[in-house]
């Protein structure tokens, strides 16, 4: 056990000396995650609620739907339009001097038994022109709803009720939790492969290519002790990586996803929820540290060892994907002797309030079981002169 403890602090020593390596590989995941994602939450916020005024022409305007434009949050400019100069307008659309066209009938909600059309014109290649419609839409589905209650007293009388707030029956957490769960299971895997491939190809196939890894074998320390060693301090840098990324990630969510103070994600989730997540973090990255220190033993330099781990990365990633095609977590418990896809489904489960505690067992299991395997290969590799000593 010394001589564990002792290769452990070997490893940390390594990488917790050197300032850039801390910051690159701890510090900065989750600093340009949450940098990321807050600036595409407010990029988004800047699409939903825009600030810009936009310019509309309206031509015979009516004055019930010009009170509904007033309440409806849009930021406009009214000009006031002529049918005759129609065609002018169109092209001032079409070159983005303008960014609506409504033209109202000139006798328009005068004759109860008249049907009116309403022509409307935007450019969807415009941004402000597009969302302007979404808002015009609306009043106009309202201005509809209100002709139709005043010519036959129920709006009612013409409508199924579906879609409406009374008949859509949801909880509203599990609705957030379905689209976190499409998106953190992926990043939190890749980002974990990510930081376990920005430090185990150095302690292997780094030490191998510059000798120092001869002058270890040649000490009097078991070969499952260097290996077992070598996992465990590669797994406590890439733990604390992921958890970096992690932070970055809840931090921004409620900027990426809209949230407001009162409704943050930390309301979603309980502190046994964080509990499981950071126990399936590390049995997950147990696995993967195990994985590329294995590939990286059989390298016989730290480009070759690069080359075989990108491979296996592309792998991850796309079995990552799969969650975000998945609304639940797998319920048959033989996807959960799958490496990897295993702890992906733990997570889209905690994150959607449905995980199995049996399922997260065999999770747990099956990891740390790999993991043996894995230093179990890394030991024989240890003791092979062929591998350790190719050129």
């Amino acid at each position: 056990m010394r001589n564990i403890i002792a290769i452990i602090k070997k490893e940390l020593s390594r990488v917790f000396k050197d300032k850039r390596l801390v910051f690159t590989t701890i510090l900065m995941p989750g600093l340009m995650i949450f940098l990321l994602y807050s600036v595409m939450g407010e990029a988004m916020s800047s699409i939903t609620n825009p600030t810009d005024i936009s310019q509309i022409v309206i031509i015979n305007n009516d004055p019930t739907f010009n009170s509904m434009l007033e309440t409806s949050g849009l930021k406009y400019e009214i000009i006031s339009g002529d049918i005759e100069k129609l065609d002018e307008y169109k092209q001032d659309l079409y070159d983005g001097n303008i960014d609506y066209i409504l033209v109202f009938p000139s006798d328009f909600n005068q004759d109860d038994n008249v049907l009116y059309n309403i022509n409307t014109y935007y450019n969807p290649s415009n941004d402000i022109s597009s969302n302007t419609n979404d808002y015009i839409n609306s009043c106009l589905a309202l201005l509809e709803d209100l002709i139709i209650n005043n010519r036959y007293g129920n709006i009612d009388v013409f409508t199924i009720n579906v879609g409406n707030n009374e008949s859509m029956i949801f909880d509203e957490s599990q609705m957030m939790g379905l689209a976190i769960s499409m998106i953190l299971p992926f990043l939190i895997i890749t980002f974990l492969f990510s930081g376990a491939m920005s430090v185990a190809p150095e302690a292997i196939a780094g030490e191998k290519e510059r000798g120092t890894m001869a002058t270890l074998l040649v000490t009097p320390i078991k070969r499952s002790e260097i290996s077992l060693g070598k996992i465990i301090s590669l797994s406590i840098v890439s733990v604390a990586s992921a958890i970096s990324s992690f932070i970055g990630i809840i931090a921004s969510l409620p900027k990426l996803l809209g949230l407001n103070a009162e409704n943050g994600i930390n309301d979603l989730y309980s502190i046994g929820d964080y509990a499981i997540i950071l126990i399936i973090l590390i049995v997950t990255v147990l696995l993967i540290v195990g994985l590329i220190t294995v590939v990286s033993a059989l390298a016989k330099n730290m480009k070759e060892a690069n080359t075989f781990i990108l491979p296996l990365y592309l792998i991850v990633m796309g079995v990552g994907v799969s969650t975000m095609f998945s609304t639940t977590a797998q319920i048959n418990s033989v996807y959960y002797f799958i490496p990897i896809y295993n702890s992906l489904q733990c997570l889209v489960g905690v994150f959607t309030f449905d995980y199995n505690v049996i399922n997260l067992l065999i999770t747990i299991i099956v990891n740390i079981c790999f993991t043996g395997i894995f230093t179990f290969i890394l030991t024989k590799l240890f003791n092979s002169e062929k591998v350790m000593f190719a050129k």
